[in-house]
C-alpha cells in the first residue's frame, strides 16, 4: 500500500513539472532560420551590417557562385528542428546532393594563371571548396580533370536516385519513342493511361526490372452484357409474301448475374498463380459472356507475353477449369485475355440474336446471326462479304446447329424471290427439316452421287448469269437487279453442304473442281457456298479449297492439327463444345470467340411450315437427271443420237439462230421464254452439229452455216435417231 502511494505521489509530481527539453531544439531552429534569412539579405543587399557582411564574405569565399545553396539548406534544418527533430540524419540522398554540389563547384572553379586560390577569383567562381576540387583533379588528371569531376557527379546521381542507370537510359529512350509516335498518330486512350516509368532492355533479367517499378494495382472493371433493344415483332409483307414473325422462335432465356464473390475469387487465384511464377500482373477488366468469362490482364514491365501462354495449363488447374484459352494480346487493347469457362453456361437463343434493329434493318439480304461474343454482344456476319464460308468441327461440337441457325437467319428476312437454296446433306437427317420450302431450287440432296451433277448445274447457272451481266454492262448482281424488272430479278443462291467428307470420298475430282470454280467466280453473280465437315483433314479440306474460301468457322476439335487445318492457327482445340466457336472472317487476322445461337427442331418446323403454306416449291434442278448426264459423259454426241432433235423447239430455234447470225443462251431464253438448262442444251447440240461455233467468253457464238445449208441438214435429219443416250429435259418451259 505504501509503495502504491509513493508511486502515485511521484507520478503526480512528474505531471506537475514542465518538460523543458524542447527549448534547445527550438532555439537552434530559430537560429538556423535567422541565419538563412540574413544570408539571403547579405547576398542581395549591399548594407547588412558587420554580421551580414561577414556572412556574405564567408559564403562567397567558401562556395563562390554556389553560395545560394546555403540559405535553403539552413532553412530546411531550421524547420526540421522546430518540428521536434532532435537529431538530423543525413541519408544517401543528402550525401548524393552534397557530392553533386561539390562537383558543380569544381566545374565553376577558374584559376588565375596557375593560381586556383586567388582571392579575387574564388568568390566569383566556385569558392575555396571549388578551387580545392579543381586544383586536386587538375594535379591528378591535368586536362582530363573534367572526366573525373563528371564521374563524381554521376556518383552523386546514383546515390540520389533509387533506380539503376540502365533503367533510366532505357526509360528515356522509350519516352522519346512515345513522343515520336505521338507526333505521327494519336495513341489509344488505353495505352496513354498505362503507367510507364521504366522500359525493357533485352539484356536485363525480368526480375531486376520488376523490382525497379511494380505495376499499380487497380480495381477491375466488370462488364456484363446489356439487353439489346428488340425489333418490332410484326410479319412484314414483302413482294406478295409474308415474312415469318419472330414469335415463331423461342423466347430468350434470362441470364443469371455472375456472383461478385466468384469473380473476385477467380481474380485473386489468377493473379496469385502468375505471381508464383514470378509474373507481376493485374486484372484490369472482366467481361462476362454466356459461356466464358474473359479476364483482361495488364502485365508488369519486362514480362514476355509467351510466358503467359505457356502457363495456361497451370491457370486451368488452379481455377479448376477444364480448358483455359489465352488470347495474347486482345486486338485493339494493351492487355492479355484469359478466357475461363463459366461454372454454369447460358444458352443463346436464335431469337435474342435476331430480335434487334441491327439485324432486321440491315441492308444486306444475306446477313446471318452467329451468336454472342465473350462480353455478351450479338455478333453477325454478311455472306456477301465473306463471300463463302468453311465450317469445321468434331462430332457434337454444334456444327449442324450452327448450319441450321445460318439457314434460319436467311429464311427470316428473304422471300423465294430474293433467295434460293441448294442443300446437300449426305447424312440424310440434318437438312431434311427444310425439305419442301419454296426457297429450294431442288429437293434436299441426300445421295452423294447426285451432288456432282448439281454442282455442274450451279456452274452453268453461274456462266449464264455472267452472260447476262456482260450483255447489260453491269458488274454484279446488285447492278443487274437495280436495272431489271421484278420478273427478271436474279435471286441470291446459297449452296449448303453439311458433310464435305462424304462427297470427297465418292467424287473428289468433280466436286473439288466445281467448288473451286464457284468459289473463284460466283461472288459477283450472287452465288455463295457454305461448306461444313466434321473431318477437318487435308484430304477433305484441300489446299485449293482453303485458298478460295477465306472465311472460316471452327467449332471444337480434338487436336491442334485439326485447328490449323481450319484456321491456319491453333485455338479450336481449347474450345469447350456445344456451340463454342472461333469465327475468322476474310478481313480479320485473329479469330473471334463466339457462342453460337441455338435453334430447336420445333422452331425450324414452325418457320418452314409458315413458308410451305404460302407457296409450294418450284424446282428448277432435277438431281437424278443431272447425275445421269454426268455418268453418261454429258451431252449426246452426233452419231449416237441427237437429243436436241427431240425438243419441239429444235427446228424453230435453229432457224432463228441461223437467220439472226449469232446466238447466246440468254438470247434464246428471252426469245423462246425457256429456262437456262434448255437453252444451253439446244446451243450445245447446235455446236456439235456444226451450226454454231464454240463459246467465246462473253461474246455471242458465231453462226457457221446459212439458211440453204440448214435446209439440206434438216432434210437429211428430219427424224432423230433413237438410243439410250437421248438426253431428257431438265427444265419445264418457263412462263
Amino acid at each position: 500500500m505504501k509503495t502504491n502511494a509513493k508511486s502515485k505521489a511521484s507520478g503526480s509530481r512528474r505531471r506537475s513539472e514542465p518538460d523543458l527539453s524542447h527549448r534547445g531544439t527550438d532555439i537552434a531552429g530559430i537560429v538556423c532560420l535567422a541565419f538563412a534569412l540574413v544570408t539571403v539579405l547579405a547576398l542581395v543587399m549591399p548594407k547588412t551590417g558587420a554580421v551580414g557582411s561577414a556572412l556574405s564574405s564567408s559564403v562567397r569565399a567558401l562556395f563562390g557562385q554556389g553560395g545560394w545553396v546555403v540559405p535553403p539548406v539552413m532553412g530546411l534544418m531550421g524547420f526540421a528542428l522546430l518540428k521536434g527533430r532532435k537529431k538530423l540524419e543525413v541519408g544517401t540522398l543528402g550525401i548524393g546532393l552534397t557530392i553533386i554540389l561539390v562537383g558543380i563547384l569544381g566545374i565553376l572553379a577558374k584559376p588565375v594563371g596557375y593560381d586556383w586560390f586567388d582571392v579575387a577569383a574564388v568568390s566569383n567562381s566556385g569558392g575555396y571548396i571549388g578551387a580545392l576540387i579543381g586544383a586536386g583533379f587538375d594535379a591528378l588528371l591535368g586536362d582530363a580533370k573534367f572526366v573525373g569531376i563528371g564521374a563524381l557527379l554521376m556518383v552523386g546521381l546514383v546515390l540520389c536516385v533509387p533506380v539503376p542507370i540502365r533503367a533510366l537510359v532505357a526509360g528515356a529512350k522509350d519516352r522519346a519513342l512515345d513522343m515520336k509516335e505521338a507526333r505521327t498518330e494519336r495513341r489509344p486512350s488505353t495505352i496513354e493511361a498505362k503507367p510507364r516509368v521504366t522500359a525493357i532492355v533485352p539484356s536485363v533479367a525480368d526480375e531486376e526490372i520488376e523490382e525497379a517499378k511494380p505495376i499499380r494495382k487497380v480495381k477491375p472493371i466488370i462488364r456484363e452484357s446489356a439487353p439489346t433493344p428488340s425489333a418490332i415483332d410484326t410479319p412484314t409483307p414483302a413482294e406478295g409474301y409474308q415474312l415469318p414473325p419472330l414469335s415463331l422462335l423461342a423466347e430468350a432465356i434470362a441470364k443469371p448475374k455472375r456472383g461478385a464473390q466468384e469473380m473476385q475469387k477467380n481474380i485473386e487465384t489468377l493473379e496469385s498463380t502468375l505471381e508464383e511464377f514470378g509474373i507481376e500482373a493485374n486484372v484490369v477488366e472482366v467481361a462476362t459472356g454466356p459461356t466464358v468469362t474473359r479476364y483482361e490482364i495488364q502485365l508488369g514491365p519486362g514480362i514476355r507475353v509467351n510466358r503467359i501462354t505457356a502457363l495456361a495449363d497451370n491457370v486451368a488447374m488452379n481455377l479448376a477449369a477444364g480448358q483455359v484459352r489465352v488470347e495474347a494480346p486482345i486486338p485493339g487493347k494493351a492487355a492479355i485475355g484469359v478466357e475461363v469457362p463459366n461454372a454454369s453456361s447460358t444458352m443463346v437463343t436464335l431469337r435474342e440474336t435476331l430480335d434487334t434493329r441491327e439485324f432486321m434493318d440491315n441492308p444486306s439480304r444475306l446477313m446471318i446471326g452467329l451468336g454472342q461474343d465473350v462480353s455478351g454482344t450479338n455478333k453477325y456476319a454478311d455472306l456477301t462479304r465473306m463471300p463463302h464460308l468453311l465450317i469445321g468441327g468434331a462430332t457434337n461440337s454444334g456444327k449442324s446447329i450452327g448450319l441450321a441457325s445460318i439457314i434460319m437467319s436467311l429464311l427470316m428476312r428473304n422471300t423465294p424471290k430474293d433467295l434460293k437454296f441448294v442443300m446437300i446433306d449426305p447424312k440424310r437427317v440434318e437438312l431434311s427439316l427444310f425439305d419442301g420450302i419454296p426457297h429450294l431450287m431442288c429437293p434436299v440432296i441426300k445421295d452423294a452421287k447426285e451432288a456432282p451433277g448439281v454442282f455442274r448445274a450451279i456452274v452453268r447457272e453461274m456462266d449464264r448469269r455472267y452472260d447476262l451481266l456482260s450483255e447489260e454492262g453491269v458488274r454484279n448482281i446488285d447492278g443487274w437487279n437495280a436495272k431489271a424488272s421484278f420478273q427478271d430479278r436474279m435471286p441470291y443462291i446459297v449452296v449448303i453442304v453439311d458433310e464435305l467428307a462424304d462427297l470427297m470420298i465418292q467424287a473428289k475430282a468433280d466436286v473439288e473442281t466445281c467448288i473451286v470454280r464457284i468459289a473463284q467466280l460466283a461472288r459477283a453473280v450472287g452465288i455463295h457456298l457454305v461448306i461444313a465437315t466434321q473431318r477437318p483433314s487435308v484430304d477433305v479440306i484441300t489446299g485449293t479449297i482453303k485458298a478460295n474460301i477465306p472465311s472460316r468457322i471452327a467449332f471444337a476439335v480434338s487436336s491442334q492439327i485439326d485447328s490449323r487445318t481450319i484456321l491456319d492457327q491453333k485455338g479450336a482445340d481449347d474450345l469447350i463444345g456445344r456451340g463454342d466457336m472461333l469465327y475468322m472472317p476474310i478481313d480479320m487476322s485473329k479469330p473471334l470467340r463466339v457462342q453460337g445461337c441455338y435453334v430447336s427442331e420445333k422452331e425450324i418446323e414452325m418457320v418452314c411450315e409458315f413458308w410451305r403454306k404460302q407457296e409450294k416449291p418450284a424446282y428448277v434442278l432435277q438431281p437424278l437427271i443431272e447425275a445421269a448426264n454426268g455418268e453418261g459423259g454429258g451431252m449426246a454426241r452426233s452419231g449416237d443420237g441427237d437429243a436436241g432433235d427431240d425438243d419441239p423447239l429444235w427446228e424453230e430455234s435453229v432457224r432463228w439462230v441461223v437467220d439472226r447470225g449469232q446466238a447466246s443462251t440468254s438470247m434464246m431464253q428471252r426469245r423462246f421464254s425457256i429456262g437456262f438448262q434448255r437453252a444451253s442444251r439446244l446451243l450445245d447440240q447446235m455446236e456439235e452439229r456444226g451450226i454454231v461455233g464454240p463459246r467465246d467468253g462473253p461474246r455471242p457464238r458465231e453462226v457457221l452455216i446459212d439458211l440453204s445449208d440448214l435446209d439440206v441438214m434438216l432434210g437429211r435429219n428430219v427424224v432423230p435417231s433413237g438410243g439410250a443416250n437421248v438426253r431428257p429435259e431438265l427444265l419445264d418451259e418457263e412462263d
